[in-house]
């Protein structure tokens, strides 16, 4: 009915703004409305919290998603406030690494990426000497990012005041020179430019196998947050983060309601413009609501729940001319959890990227640039195995159109290549882990339609837009727009389709939507700390973890738990 100019009974007479997705920015959204007097209830399609930010039981394993790094974990960094406001870290202890990644090529040579850019400086030289200035560069680059302060602004530009506005610049203005250096150079022509092959192939795998369209910063930056102890591990791992928040949010008094999925936002005409007044769901149940904000999938908000009514030409540029061009989003991703019965890759870093030869590569299922990330997620935080075992997770990107055109049109030949992957993953374990095969307990593999169907991401993606032109157009969204669009009232959209991708980027978003809220209805926004004073224990994951489990093998609405076991 998103065409009607009728109001029913069901749109008739409620102050509750209606939350699509409890993903990170639906909560975040949540706890900051609920601070601020309104009432919230947010719509989840799944049994858990968290959308990506997940994890999910097998055998006693438990199978993290979502965190590799979480930027704002240093209690004297911007981004740790807003995670102290969503109580997402109280009683939590945060594991660091000194090395950010370790990368193998496909004859054994390693490169060992530290934390330290003096360590990681010697190191690099003691490999490459003739490209002694390159190296010199990025480690000298990397200490002055070690003395930033980056996050989000914690307001959106047009709702600064304008002494928020000078401090802003005052303290970016230092740092130009150092941007617009690394900023203006793309890894692959900062790889061009070395001369030792082992660093050319190894550099683009410090942070993922995806790394078109990234330039130094994120590289620079991120290892340089992993340094300073700005970019560790929360112990409870990616659902414990977002069970803290959702406690956060009830304890605000907000409501939740799983397993509710929407199919279309409910408008009534209002003069020359529509405005939301809530909700149809997939079972024909309308939900009405004072205000709507999406902050699931951008395309399903603009495409399915809108029926692209309300594109602008920022969108149409996104949705239209970006979107469908190779390399401005993310990839699908193949991730496979492997649970086992006994410690392995002690006194190894925790995580490494081995570059495969032309044969490994040849027999990975669908295996896009040649490569497979290994972490040892069991030593990333305690809980994640039954006893003394491991929970390896092993992922690389793929096609996503491939994976979806076999589960939809050849089931058979989907799961085949499922097994495909089993049997390599086993072979390529045994050799890196003599006699592992003997003690795993289960393989778990869930692919980009996997993810599609768990969160409606488009493509399966992870993650959002990886252009600067995208950037720039998000930027558009947010303070041009104000995260609303043209010609509909009392509808907002958040998350990483709107803010870009990382879970502080999505928390940060869900503030900018309850700010640009307030400031609509005439209310100052207010934000306080979470005093939640508990210690993490891994009970706080909640029987919901093994309930989900079992009903969403039996649900076919979303199968990211679809499993292939072995030594049953």
């Amino acid at each position: 009915m998103t065409t009607a100019n009728k109001t029913t009974s069901a749109t008739k007479g409620t102050n509750e703004i209606l939350i699509i997705g409890a993903g990170v920015a639906g909560l975040a959204a949540g706890c900051y409305l609920q601070m601020n007097g309104f009432q919230t209830r947010i719509l989840e399609r799944h049994t858990l919290p968290g959308g990506c930010c997940t994890a999910w039981t097998r055998k006693g394993y438990v199978f993290d998603y979502c965190i590799e790094w979480l930027n704002g974990t240093d209690p004297d960094s911007s981004p740790y406030k807003v995670w102290h406001e969503l109580g997402a870290l109280n009683g939590k202890s945060i594991k660091t690494f000194e090395q950010f990644n370790r990368v193998i090529d496909a004859d054994g040579q390693t490169v060992n990426f530290y934390t330290d850019p003096d360590r990681l400086e010697q190191h690099l030289l003691s490999i490459s000497p003739e490209d002694e200035r390159l190296i010199k560069n990025f480690c000298r680059y990397m200490r002055r990012f070690q003395k930033l302060d980056l996050c989000p602004p914690l307001a959106p530009i047009p709702l600064m005041g304008w002494k928020q506005k000078l401090t802003m610049a005052a303290e970016i203005l230092p740092q130009l020179g150092l941007f617009w250096r690394t900023g203006g150079t793309q890894m692959d022509d900062f790889c061009e430019q070395l001369k030792h092959p082992l660093l050319k192939k190894t550099f683009p795998l410090i942070l993922m196998q995806d790394h078109g369209n990234f330039s130094l910063i994120p590289y620079l930056y991120t290892m340089a947050a992993a340094g300073s102890g700005n970019a560790g591990f929360p112990e409870g791992g990616s659902l414990g983060l977002s069970q803290s928040i959702t406690r956060r949010y009830l304890d605000l008094g907000g409501k939740i309601d799983y397993k509710i999925k929407v199919d279309r936002v409910l408008l009534e005409k209002d003069g020359d413009d529509n405005r939301a007044v809530g909700v149809r769901l997939k079972n024909g149940r309308e939900i009405p609501a004072s205000q709507v904000i999406s902050t699931i999938d951008g395309h399903t908000t603009l495409f399915h729940l809108l029926e692209e009514q309300y594109m602008t030409p920022t969108l149409d540029k996104l949705y239209h001319e970006i979107l469908p061009q190779g390399g401005n989003t993310y990839p699908g991703l193949i991730t496979v959890f492997v649970g086992c019965r006994k410690k392995v890759g002690e006194g190894e870093p925790h995580s490494t990227t081995y570059i495969l030869n032309e044969q490994e590569a040849e027999q990975l299922p669908e295996c896009m640039q040649g490569s497979i990330l290994l972490q040892h997620r069991s030593r990333m935080a305690d809980g994640f195995t039954p006893q003394e075992g491991s929970v390896i997770r092993l992922a690389y990107f793929t096609y996503f159109d491939r994976w979806n055109r076999w589960r939809s049109e050849d089931k058979p030949h989907y799961r085949r290549r499922k097994e495909e992957i089993v049997t390599f993953i086993r072979s390529f374990l045994e050799k890196l882990y003599p006699g592992i095969n003997d003690t795993i307990d289960v393989i778990e593999v869930a692919t980009p339609v996997t993810m599609k169907r768990y969160t409606g991401n488009t493509g399966g993606a992870i993650l959002g837009w990886k252009s600067e032109e995208a950037d720039n157009l998000l930027d558009r969204l947010i303070n041009k727009d104000k995260m609303q669009l043209p010609g509909l009232k009392n509808f907002y959209m958040a998350g990483h389709w709107v803010a870009g991708g990382s879970l502080i980027k999505a928390a940060v978003s869900g503030r900018y939507v309850a700010q640009f809220l307030c400031k609509n209805m005439n209310r100052s926004f207010d934000s306080g700390f979470s005093n939640y004073q508990g210690a993490w224990h891994p009970d706080q994951w909640g029987l919901q973890l093994e309930r989900s489990t079992s009903e969403s093998v039996q649900d076919d609405e979303a199968d990211v738990l679809e499993t292939i076991t072995a030594n049953i």
